[in-house]
């Protein structure tokens, strides 16, 4: 969404921000309005270098083509669905992984949450199986 486009002006979206988000972090005096590649534009087109991938979800960079290529093509068959169903990206993406990373199998979070719960999933199983290795070494 452009700037221009709204009738706003960019201290009126920092106004917004500040009234009606919850702050948990200063932010940059930028509007990141735009972005391609390593680089965010604001909305003068003044170009900042983003060293944050995305806070390390997204190192493939701002709009890479390849990438919008992808998820264009993904969402117009699936956009989003759970892990019931089997979906062909999933497990192409499973095999890949795993036969990159000498992996048995991977385990798709998508929140803190679950990524805390493989945590302890691992931690019980290291665990259950130096357990198992003490009771059949003695």
């Amino acid at each position: 969404m452009k700037l221009k486009d709204t009738g706003l002006t960019a201290q009126d979206i920092k106004d917004k921000v500040s009234k009606y988000m919850i702050e948990t972090y200063e932010r940059f005096d930028f509007i990141a309005e735009t972005a391609k590649d390593q680089y965010l534009y604001d909305e003068k087109g003044e170009p900042y270098l983003d060293f944050y991938a995305g806070i390390a979800v997204n190192s493939a960079g701002n709009c890479n083509q390849k990438v919008v290529d992808a998820v264009i093509d993904q969402v117009q068959d699936v956009m989003h669905t759970f892990n019931y169903p089997y979906t062909i990206p999933q497990a192409l993406l499973a095999e890949k992984i795993c036969t990159t990373i000498g992996m048995d199998k991977i385990f798709y979070q998508n929140s803190g949450t679950e990524a805390n719960e493989a945590q302890k999933m691992l931690k019980k199983w290291e665990t259950t199986s130096l357990q198992n290795l003490k009771r059949f070494h003695m």
